[in-house]
C-alpha cells in the first residue's frame, strides 16, 4: 500500500508540475517559485503532507526517490 501511495503521489506531483507550467505560460511575466517549480520538490512536500495525514514515515522520501528515478530514466 505504501509503494502504491508513493507512486500515486509521484504521479500527482508530475501532473501538477505540468499543469502549473501550462498556467504560468499564459502569463509571460510570471515565474514559478519553489516548491512548484520542480516536480521533485513538489513530490517531497506532498509526501510530507501525506505522511502526516496517514502516519506513514515512508511517504516522506519514497515519492521523492520515485520522482527522481522517473525524471532521470523514464521521462527524458
Amino acid at each position: 500500500m505504501t509503494v502504491l501511495s508513493a507512486l500515486w503521489i509521484s504521479g500527482c506531483s508530475l501532473g501538477l508540475h505540468e499543469i502549473f507550467q501550462f498556467l504560468i505560460s499564459k502569463f509571460p511575466n510570471r515565474k514559478l517559485k519553489k516548491p512548484f517549480s520542480c516536480p521533485t520538490c513538489l513530490s517531497f512536500w506532498i509526501g510530507l503532507l501525506g505522511s502526516v495525514i496517514l502516519f506513514d514515515p515512508l511517504l516522506i522520501f519514497l515519492p521523492f526517490v520515485f520522482t527522481k528515478v522517473i525524471n532521470r530514466y523514464l521521462w527524458s
